[in-house]
């Protein structure tokens, strides 16, 4: 069975770019990412393209705007939510189109360093699609704004540790909590920088 899905409650402003290609499938979608969103006190912007490859062109548009990157602390987006459906057909282009859209949309994350939930489905059959958007926040929707906004947190978690190993010395434990990072992560960076080693007092940090 599948892992119980935590909410992310984090300030940030989510740019979401969907495709309507199927539209009930897309409204499903959406649906459940707005929810999210809403649960997690994010605000979001919305654009609409008309199919899955478009998603990545989008996307790409939006950080050579300068409108999301890591390096930019005040870029007008944290993070983008990509939803859209894909069903197979007769041809190989149900390969062209997944392969692409998803690559494309790895390559541009990565390289602009920017927080991807990736909701396109890709799928045999509308039925198939419509078992996957649906169920609100517990649809897929609803994962993808999960999934951005986790990384997000891992994100300003990581430029927090990087502060202070400029000057040598650990962040305090009470800094990672301001972060608003829940305990799953705030555990795992914990491990990571293994700072259980470091003494913290309320003035900072004494190793």
């Amino acid at each position: 069975p599948r892992a119980a899905q935590t909410t992310v409650e984090i300030k940030a402003h989510v740019l979401i770019i969907e495709s309507r290609y199927y539209s009930a499938v897309a409204d499903a979608l959406l649906e459940g990412a707005l929810a999210e969103l809403a649960a997690s006190g994010a605000t979001f912007d919305k654009v609409t393209v008309p199919g899955a490859l478009e998603i990545p062109q989008a996307f790409a548009q939006a950080v050579g705007a300068g409108l999301m990157s890591n390096e930019d602390k005040d870029a007008h987006y944290d993070g983008v939510v990509v939803l859209g459906c894909v069903i197979r057909g007769e041809t190989a282009h149900y390969d062209i189109v997944c392969n692409n859209a998803n690559h494309w949309l790895m390559e541009i994350a990565t390289q602009a360093c920017v927080p991807l939930g990736n909701a396109i489905l890709t799928v045999d059959t509308e039925a198939q699609a419509m078992a996957r958007a649906t169920g609100v926040r517990a649809g897929k929707g609803g994962d993808a704004v999960r999934a951005c906004l986790s990384v997000l947190q891992l994100s300003r978690a990581f430029e927090a540790v990087g502060e202070y190993d400029k000057k040598r010395r650990p962040p305090p434990l009470k800094l990672l909590v301001n972060l608003q990072l829940q305990m799953p992560i705030t555990r795992h960076v914990i491990d990571l920088f293994n700072l259980d080693k470091c003494v913290y007092r309320e003035g900072g940090p004494n190793a």
